[in-house]
């Protein structure tokens, strides 16, 4: 994921022309140590890892572990199973959450198995009733997934647009400062133009 951050980082121009004087004066930085060292691209990069594992962990947690909590009932497992410390009104609640997702799952196998012949009318309102649950369940888990899709995207394409604005807004001060007509990436010089990387590191980290 985060591939729009990555795209980011494999932009070739960083800025363009400063003044007509300084049209023959070109600045390279090596990208590859920008990505590197470059505390605040890594910070933005390991925000989103973070944020994927985040929603990737909550699905499968849901899915594998507890497929019978309602999204109300789940969201509240998770806020709980998150927060440390715990009250003891608050621990009861996480187990009686446990136990909630465990019960559906024994008492809807137990009248699964009954016969339809022998099965009273109240087992029978009962059965249904869980298995409305689990299709609910099944419905909400779907469309977890699509959420935590969208929120990763969403949240991607913040940052991108976040770090289009600060690689640009770096660039641009650093050619202002050294009289440059443009700052380039390393792989894009054949031959001359100077070595701006540590101090575009610099500036990157500390543009706002």
């Amino acid at each position: 994921m985060a591939q729009q951050l990555r795209r980011m980082m494999m932009l070739v121009v960083l800025a363009a022309a400063c003044s007509a004087a300084s049209a023959q004066t070109i600045g390279f930085v090596r990208w590859a140590e920008v990505r590197a060292k470059s505390t605040y691209l890594i910070e933005r990069d390991q925000h989103l890892k973070n944020l994927e594992n985040q929603l990737v962990e909550d699905f499968e947690t849901r899915r594998t572990k507890y497929p019978l909590l309602l999204d109300e009932e789940f969201n509240r497992f998770s806020a709980l199973r998150r927060k440390d410390p715990l009250s003891a009104d608050e621990q009861r609640e996480l187990e009686s959450l446990h136990r909630l997702n465990n019960d559906r799952d024994m008492n809807l196998a137990r009248l699964e198995s009954l016969d339809d012949a022998t099965i009273t009318p109240e087992q029978k309102a009962e059965r249904q009733t869980l298995l409305n649950v689990r299709a609910q369940c099944q419905a909400q888990i779907r469309a977890m997934s699509d959420n935590a899709i969208k929120v990763l995207a969403d949240e991607d394409a913040k940052v991108f647009a976040e770090v289009s604005e600060r690689v640009a807004a770096a660039a641009k001060a650093l050619a202002e400062e050294k009289g440059l007509a443009m700052i380039l990436r390393d792989e894009t010089i054949l031959f001359g133009g100077q070595d701006v990387t540590a101090d575009f590191i610099t500036k990157l980290n500390a543009t706002q």
